[in-house]
């Protein structure tokens, strides 16, 4: 056999459809429509499926390295508040939980090729910014507004084991820690001991009584023998401060000089400002001064707790709110917020 008559059984072999001789082709003919149906044989390759996500403020700002769930994969913008990712899925569930905003959460349905998707955050009224929460020489090491229903790292909150304590909402629809009834029961923030750092919440006394907010800072909860900085909070005095020492039963306070003037008034949002420096510890009340004590051998490094109690053993109930609290590490002198407000 020749190598013309084996070159057309070879090709004649090849092509199966739409062809039903090949006898009367040339060799010219069966190489060309050889080629043809090879070709429209061969699957091509999908294009990668590539996705690049900015994330915006509610002013459309970008927001950079800030960290997302993509699939439940934590991921992080970069500079520019961009994600860039390559040869995924064809569907993708983005998840943004940001402090101050409201919860993003949704499902995207991606082509071939390159695809782009913007999600700009929609402010919490009630939330807090931590752009907010200290002044731009600060450092933010805590923040809780409780606008996730949880009061996380505080003691007998969220598992109930406190009946004083609660999460819940206000009449204007913020959510707030609900501080009620007399059981002398004191919460605490159970995650970090502080120093050098100011700590800021905000108070509203809703029952008109003679109930006090005890406040310790810089304490040591974890000892029996407490040793901590105490600011009694009411509405019928002026607030009372000292450093408080000792062992049950044998506790020895040093009062702090206090401004007179200064108390907060039934029905109103107050921010309580409370910080260490250096030994030098400071209390404002809506951003006006109300104590400043050195302390010749201050405390060690500590946390926070708070609570109601009475001076006497008379029935009393009393409602208050707490939200917003934030600490901010010092660098420098104590000073107060330069957003100082009691208007939300």
């Amino acid at each position: 056999m020749s190598y013309k008559q084996g070159l057309n059984i070879f090709l004649c072999g090849l092509i199966t459809i739409g062809i039903a001789a090949c006898g009367g082709l040339s060799e010219e003919e069966l190489v060309a429509t050889a080629i043809v149906e090879t070709r429209a044989a061969a699957t091509p390759t999908p294009l990668p499926i590539n996705l690049t996500i900015t994330l915006q403020d509610d002013l459309g700002n970008p927001m950079p390295e800030t960290r997302i769930k993509v699939k439940g994969k934590a991921q992080k913008t970069n500079a520019d508040g961009l994600i860039q990712l390559a040869d995924i899925d064809d569907s993708i569930q983005v998840e943004a939980n940001q402090q101050g905003y409201e919860l993003f959460d949704e499902t995207f349905s991606l082509n071939q090729g390159e695809n782009a998707i913007t999600i700009q955050l929609e402010r919490n009224p009630f939330g807090l910014l931590p752009t907010d929460a200290c002044n731009t020489d600060e450092t933010l090491l805590f923040i809780e507004d409780f606008e996730d229903r949880l009061a996380e790292n505080f003691y007998g909150i969220d598992d109930g084991a406190l009946d004083e304590y609660s999460i819940g909402v206000d009449g204007t629809g913020n959510v707030v820690m609900r501080v009620e009834n007399i059981n002398h029961e004191h919460t605490f923030y159970m995650d970090g001991q502080f120093e050098n750092t100011i700590l800021r919440f905000r108070i509203k006394f809703i029952t008109e009584s003679e109930v006090n907010f005890m406040l310790s800072w810089q304490a040591s909860f974890e000892k029996f023998a407490q040793a901590q900085y105490t600011y009694i909070i009411n509405t019928y005095e002026p607030i009372i401060a000292f450093r408080q020492d000792g062992r049950e039963g044998s506790m020895k306070t040093d009062p702090m000089d206090t401004n007179a003037s200064k108390m907060p008034s039934v029905g109103e949002w107050h921010l309580i400002e409370v910080g260490t420096f250096d030994g030098v510890n400071i209390l404002y009340l809506d951003g006006e001064l109300v104590t400043r004590f050195t302390d010749k051998d201050p405390l060690d490094p500590g946390s926070f707790g708070f609570g109601q109690f009475i001076y006497d053993t008379t029935p009393l109930t009393g409602l208050m709110y707490v939200d917003d609290f934030s600490i901010c590490g010092l660098t420098t002198d104590i000073k107060p917020l330069d957003k100082a407000s009691n208007t939300q």
